[in-house]
């Protein structure tokens, strides 16, 4: 028999059996195909395992059908697809027939690729634990959760698609609302900012009392920003949400967002500065509190020429947060500008003072050099060069620094004792 026509009477043969057997022996057929392991044969068993899964969800061959569909996927050679497929076969049919294979195939998948190396703690933590029974849509949110966290870009594709059927399958559930801003944010990663945007809008229409809103106003306008090149539109959303939701962590971000637009798209440096200046005002521990202070500097600094200005709101990030890691950054940049300035004394006791009030930073040593050569050129003062290299040695004993520093001081003594 020629192999088209072999073909074509598999088919009709399992049609014949879909309509003249029951699920077992559809079963069997399948498990048969597969096992002739023919070429070309991945796409029709893919169709077929979906179509009986479709027709018999409850029947106990359920779960090794979807097990069955996942070797067909790792047949052809799609390890992501297989992946997923094992994980939803463990989280709709809990405490099957087939649940430690499946654990085991999947342990099998994660170990071998790199692309699960940040995530394999989190997935080996659920696919060794406990799956709860339950309502089908509580099994599947579950399983779409997992897909959601475990956020594998080659995924993208089918989890959009499980979403979707989530929200077709359960559109009264409550939990339907997470899942059409999962939709945009996965358009968003998949590169379809078209489709993100217009995921987020429909958000913003079908919940308007949302407590999520404002997180789905931030995101579209960022991509109306950034993506599509459409700063006003994303000005008038970010104000939007400066104004509904006043004193919050959402308004502090929308701040911070339409500042950067107002500087770098706009040339609205006042208004930029007024933004960032805002949410200080209003949020100083926000987590972007101590970027907007630093944003501020360099637009007077670099943008608006106001140099002075910008050393007083660099001195705002040292004196106020002097623990956060960031003041690095604001010590340096505000020693040069004390250069630019010719206040020799400010700039070196400002690279010396890294060393003292962040000694951990690996470059610290080299600020403190820096701090030496400005006292001993641009100063001419010896005794001020020898007491900042002693911060090195006092500091950082037993290093190459620290021996380096000795040097220098004892050569700096010599020419003042002559």
């Amino acid at each position: 028999m020629k192999k088209g026509f072999l073909v074509l009477a598999v088919v009709f043969g399992l049609s014949l059996a879909a309509t003249a057997a029951g699920p077992d022996e559809n079963f069997d057929y399948l498990r048969n195909i597969f096992n002739k392991h023919e070429k070309k044969m991945g796409e029709f068993l893919i169709r077929e395992i979906k179509s009986y899964m479709a027709i018999y969800p409850d029947h106990e061959k359920a779960p090794e059908a979807s097990r069955l569909l996942a070797e067909v996927y790792t047949e052809m050679r799609d390890e992501d697809l297989a992946f997923a497929q094992l994980a939803k076969t463990l989280f709709l049919f809990p405490n099957s027939t087939v649940h430690s294979t499946a654990v085991s195939d999947i342990h099998k998948i994660i170990a071998n690729s790199s692309r699960y190396k940040d995530k394999m703690d989190y997935i080996a933590g659920i696919i060794d634990g406990t799956f709860k029974s339950g309502s089908m849509a509580d099994k599947y949110y579950s399983y779409i959760d997992f897909l959601h966290e475990v956020a594998l870009k080659s995924l993208n594709d089918w989890t959009l698609d499980e979403y979707y059927y989530f929200i077709s399958e359960f559109h009264g559930d409550d939990r339907v609302e997470k899942v059409q801003r999962w939709i945009s944010d996965t358009y968003y990663e998949k590169g379809n900012e078209t489709a993100a945007v217009n995921g987020y809008e429909k958000y913003e229409q079908l919940y308007p009392k949302s407590e999520h809103l404002p997180y789905v106003m931030i995101k579209r306008a960022g991509i109306l920003d950034k993506e599509m090149k459409l700063p006003g539109d994303a000005i008038t959303l970010l104000t939007q949400v400066v104004d509904k939701y006043p004193n919050t962590d959402y308004a502090a971000t929308a701040l911070y967002d339409r500042a950067e637009i107002k500087a770098n798209r706009n040339n609205d440096f006042e208004g930029a500065v007024t933004d960032f200046r805002e949410l200080v005002k209003m949020q100083p521990q926000h987590v972007k509190a101590v970027d907007a202070l630093l944003e501020i500097a360099r637009i007077q600094e670099r943008r608006m020429k106001a140099l002075k200005a910008a050393v007083s709101v660099y001195d705002e990030v040292i004196q106020g947060y002097p623990i956060d890691i960031r003041g690095i950054d604001a010590l340096k940049e505000s020693a040069e500008i004390a250069l630019k300035l010719d206040d020799f004394k400010d700039a070196a006791d400002r690279f010396a003072k890294i060393a003292t009030q962040y000694p951990d930073y690996a470059d610290a040593p080299k600020m403190v050099f820096k701090a030496s050569e400005i006292a001993a050129g641009k100063l001419k003062n010896l005794h001020q060069a020898i007491e900042y290299l002693q911060i090195v040695v006092d500091k950082y004993p037993d290093t190459d620094a620290a021996r380096q520093a000795q040097k220098d001081i004892t050569k700096m003594k010599e020419k003042l004792n002559r």
